[in-house]
């Protein structure tokens, strides 16, 4: 895995994340860990059992709010050098990591009903020699047309050292 700077090379081809990225349901443990939370509250003091509802809801629309701001920073794009991840929000976890074109073993995408009714894939694209550098992102935006471009420059790549 190696850091790549976004104006170091023209990007060929970019992929942001799909519909299904953004459901609210996607935080079932949070949001069943806010309920319980939300109970137990209205359990130690009936009188405020509204105030907990409402700060549970507070917290799992903050919560949905920034998984939204942090899916719209997410971009998968592929250069000349290789493919690659951005993403972050906040300026310390913010970043560019991704995988040159000759480490590249296979880029896949899953298939599934939901995913071909929202038209958004899950990509893995895997390192030849450590899982370290493997990319893994669900939900990318037309990910199957994604995969099939990215074998099509390996393959094109492979076919031009031999």
């Amino acid at each position: 895995m190696e850091l790549a700077s976004p104006g170091r090379l023209p990007i060929e081809a970019s992929w942001k994340l799909g519909l299904l990225a953004y459901s609210p349901l996607r935080g079932v443990w949070l949001w069943a860990f806010l309920l319980l939370l939300a109970y137990v509250w209205y359990e130690l003091s009936p009188a405020t059992g509204l105030d907990a509802i409402l700060v549970v809801l507070f917290v799992y629309l903050a919560a949905f709010a920034y998984r939204c701001i942090y899916n719209r920073s997410v971009l998968l794009y592929m250069d000349d050098a290789g493919v690659w991840v951005s993403r972050g929000v906040m300026p310390w976890n913010r970043g560019i990591h991704g995988v040159k074109w000759r480490d590249i073993e296979s880029v896949v995408y899953r298939q599934g009903f939901a995913n071909w009714a929202s038209r958004s894939f899950p990509v893995t694209i895997v390192e030849r020699f450590t899982q370290r550098g493997e990319i893994h992102l669900n939900h990318v935006w037309h990910g199957d047309q994604a995969v099939t471009r990215m074998n099509a420059k390996l393959m094109a790549m492979t076919k031009g050292c031999a």
